[in-house]
C-alpha cells in the first residue's frame, strides 16, 4: 500500500506493506472494492488488496481481534486513515490471459507424460522380471533310468534287508 502525502506537504510517499492491519474510513468504496464485497456477498469482508491511497492519518486506535485473543489477550493497535481517494495497484491486464500461459500448460503436459511413461516402463520391467524369476525357479529334472534294480551308478548292490557294514579299511 502506498499512502500519498497531502497537497503541499514535503517528502516522498509513505510506504506501508505487510500483514499489519490498517483501517480506512471513506464516504464511498471504490469500484474494485465494491466488486470484492459483492463477490463475497458481505457487508464486512477481510480484503487483502494492493492500493494507493490519498488521505490522512487520523489516529491509532485499538480493537479486539482473534489473533490478540489467541496470543493472550489485549487489543490490537492499528492506524486509522481517512481516505480521500484510493486506486487499485493491481495491473488490469492480469485478468487477461498472458502470452506465456502456453508454457505452463506445456510444462504440465510434459510432467504428466513423464509420469505416464514411468508407470508404463515400471509395469513392463516388473512383468519381465517376473518372467525371469519364474524361468529361474523351474525345477531341475533328472532323467533316471526306468530300471532301478540294476547297478547304474557303479556302486555295489546293497541289500536293503541287511544291516550296514561296520568294516572299514585301516
Amino acid at each position: 500500500m502506498q499512502l500519498q502525502r497531502a497537497e503541499g506537504e514535503i517528502g516522498p510517499p509513505i510506504q506501508m506493506s505487510g500483514t499489519y492491519p490498517i483501517t480506512f474510513v471513506a464516504v464511498k468504496l471504490p469500484a474494485f472494492l465494491e466488486k470484492e464485497f459483492a463477490r463475497q456477498n458481505a457487508l464486512v469482508a477481510l480484503v487483502s488488496y494492493p492500493v494507493s491511497v490519498k488521505g490522512f492519518f487520523y489516529r491509532l486506535w485499538s480493537y479486539r481481534n482473534a489473533f490478540m485473543t489467541k496470543e493472550g489477550g489485549g487489543k490490537q493497535v492499528g492506524p486509522l486513515i481517512v481516505a480521500a481517494t484510493w486506486n487499485s495497484r493491481l495491473d488490469p491486464s492480469l485478468d487477461e490471459p498472458s502470452g506465456i500461459a502456453w508454457f505452463g500448460y506445456t510444462l504440465a503436459f510434459v510432467i504428466l507424460m513423464a509420469v505416464v511413461a514411468t508407470v508404463i516402463w515400471q509395469s513392463k520391467n516388473s512383468r519381465q522380471d517376473a518372467a525371469i524369476r519364474k524361468r529361474n525357479r523351474k525345477p531341475v529334472l533328472i532323467d533316471l533310468p526306468s530300471d532301478l534294480s540294476g547297478n547304474f551308478s557303479g556302486m555295489p548292490d546293497v541289500d536293503p534287508e541287511s544291516p550296514p557294514s561296520v568294516d572299514r579299511d585301516p
